[in-house]
């Protein structure tokens, strides 16, 4: 039981290790992620609607479709106390699809307890923990 542990504790202590050494100050804002951002920013201003109109008319005429008008408020709703606590600090808000990504893999262990041998999750979760 106690080397089961230690496997898990690898696994994770590895898997933060790699994902933090591939994080960059620098960021290709052609994504998504600025979006995320603006959202969450104007959730903390108390200006949702506003940022909706700015972005549906910089949507609307844009010369191509960068994305929808607004993305889902989930994930804005998840970074905005973080914004409001450190600002909009690229490496802390880039920490937090790490930890999400922790979490996730912490579900997978436990979502296959009883369905497969302490072996197979081990592996299943170091499978998870490593694949591009």
């Amino acid at each position: 039981m106690k080397a089961k542990y230690i496997v898990i504790a690898l696994i994770f202590i590895l898997y933060l290790f790699l994902s933090s050494s591939v994080l960059t100050l620098g960021h290709n804002w052609g994504g998504d992620f600025s979006a995320y951002i603006m959202q969450a920013v104007s959730l903390l201003d108390g200006s949702a609607s506003e940022f909706i109109g700015q972005n549906s008319f910089t949507i609307e005429n844009s010369d191509g479709t960068r994305g929808p008008i607004n993305y889902p408020w989930g994930f804005p709703i998840l970074i905005s106390p973080v914004i409001y606590l450190f600002g909009i600090n690229l490496m802390v808000l880039k920490s937090i699809n790490i930890l999400m990504y922790v979490l996730f893999l912490v579900c997978i262990y436990h979502l296959f307890a009883g369905r497969l041998s302490i072996v197979n999750r081990l592996v299943m979760l170091a499978f998870f923990a490593f694949s591009p």
